[in-house]
């Protein structure tokens, strides 16, 4: 199936919080796709700024992990930011994680989160794998018992 499941995990992950001023929750699911590919964030940063953030996996769950880990710093050192202008500031900083990640450091930062996603998903398939196995050697066993039946009729 590819990147597909044969059915969904509708299992829930799910983060609550609270301040004086605000509760808030969070429930993510893995859907029909083999592993997760999606990140969030629910960051008090001061005592008006709540940072929420939903970070799709289209570019790879590692990208998504990686701008869930430091787009809280990267907002924090923007001047727009501490002025108020979260507006501009946000933009800027979605521009910032592009240039993060092209960087050396950032592209080595890249591999070590896909490596340890894979390590994560690896564990999480050997069921799976082993199930595709046999299957596959039964295929194989099969076609091997049609063609000497059909070797025997000739």
């Amino acid at each position: 199936m590819g990147q597909y499941l044969s059915s969904p995990v509708t299992e829930k992950d799910t983060l609550e919080g609270s301040t004086d001023d605000l509760s808030y929750g969070i429930s993510a699911h893995q859907g029909w796709r083999k592993n997760m590919e999606d990140a969030h964030i629910a960051h008090h940063i001061s005592k008006d700024t709540y940072l929420f953030g939903i970070f799709d996996g289209h570019g790879g769950p590692e990208v998504a992990k990686f701008c869930s880990m430091y787009i809280r710093e990267e907002l924090e050192r923007s001047g727009e930011f501490k002025a108020g202008e979260y507006e501009g500031s946000l933009v800027h900083v979605f521009h910032r994680m592009d240039d993060l990640m092209r960087s050396a450091e950032g592209f080595s930062q890249l591999e070590s989160i896909r490596k340890s996603l894979d390590k994560a998903s690896a564990t999480e398939d050997e069921e799976g794998d082993d199930t595709y196995s046999m299957l596959r050697k039964l295929v194989s066993l099969q076609r091997m018992q049609n063609s000497a039946a059909a070797a025997a009729a000739a």
